[in-house]
């Protein structure tokens, strides 16, 4: 198992200053680089909302959503580390290829601790919502399944049959939430840019998510209000472009507004990766670094 360190809660904004730095320095390869991962992504979860849709209430539907769901997690988990990958070339070397994030599916053995790693954490994330929805009410595992297997409109329509605690649930909620967030950046970032197997990248990002619940918080609430305090000029941007383009036609104002918010997704997405990148650097310290990248060079002799 790899060495963590507990760090001061104040790194959680360190981790997103430094990222927004990376993004900002890489903004273009960063940007196609996320654009194709998620482009990926959406394939699968296509395929869900296709199965949810039109096979409404059947078995099928629900096979069909699990195979989908196996997909995604394949594809994402191969992606974001080609993605971590790619951000630990940029900073090292200063350049680096946006495609470069489909490099790991050239190497089988860090698909398969991709994979492990992924699967792994899917696992851990249904009994996470299985142990939720039980402090919700001992029926809202049979509402949770018609939910999946109905069109959303019909699911929407059944109130949820909540009976137990909203304080024990939202403790559960979110600790949960900070432990999984935890794990996925240090795991990752172990799998993408160290040898650790797929099990012990989920210890390892464990250990390194228990000794930093607090910056993980802060880093968090950072996140989550730096969103709230961007998306609100985002709207007004969006609502701005509607109206112009709908003087002219809706299909005008469909091609107006939805460059902008894909623009604004896929802005904090990269933005998401290379806070993880850095928070890794951080918690696993010089010995992740140097495992990654070999020893340092030896310094240059003046002439």
């Amino acid at each position: 198992m790899s060495t963590s360190r507990s760090v001061a809660a104040g790194n959680g904004v360190a981790w997103l200053t430094r990222g927004f730095g990376t993004v900002r320095k890489h903004a273009a390869t960063l940007s196609i680089a996320t654009f194709l991962l998620v482009l990926a992504v959406l394939v699968p979860v296509g395929i869900q909302l296709a199965a949810q849709f039109l096979l409404a209430g059947t078995s099928a539907s629900l096979a069909i959503q699990l195979l989908a769901t196996l997909v995604m997690v394949f594809l994402a988990s191969l992606l974001m580390v080609g993605l971590l990958r790619l951000i630990d070339t940029l900073e090292r070397t200063g350049s680096g290829r946006a495609t470069s994030i489909f490099d790991v599916f050239t190497d089988t053995d860090l698909m398969a601790r991709a994979v492990t790693f992924a699967l792994i954490v899917l696992v851990v994330s249904i009994a996470f919502v299985v142990a939720l929805l039980l402090t919700l009410g001992p029926d809202m595992l049979g509402w949770y399944k018609s939910v999946l297997m109905n069109p959303m409109g019909a699911a929407a329509a059944a109130a949820p049959p909540i009976t137990g605690s909203p304080w024990l649930s939202a403790a559960v909620g979110l600790f949960g939430s900070l432990a999984l967030f935890g794990i996925n950046t240090f795991g990752y970032a172990q799998v993408a840019l160290t040898r650790v197997g797929g099990a012990e990248a989920f210890m390892d990002g464990l250990n390194g998510t228990a000794r930093n619940m607090l910056p993980i918080l802060v880093n968090l609430v950072v996140v989550i209000i730096a969103i709230v305090v961007l998306v609100i000029p985002l709207v007004i941007l969006m609502m701005l472009f509607g109206f112009v383009g709908g003087l002219v036609h809706p299909i005008a104002a469909l091609l107006l507004t939805v460059p902008v918010y894909v623009g604004f997704m896929i802005a904090l997405y990269a933005l998401i990766f290379a806070t993880m990148y850095h928070a890794w650097r951080d918690v696993f310290g010089e010995s992740a670094v140097t495992a990654a990248l070999g020893p340092p060079p030896p310094p240059q002799l003046q002439a």
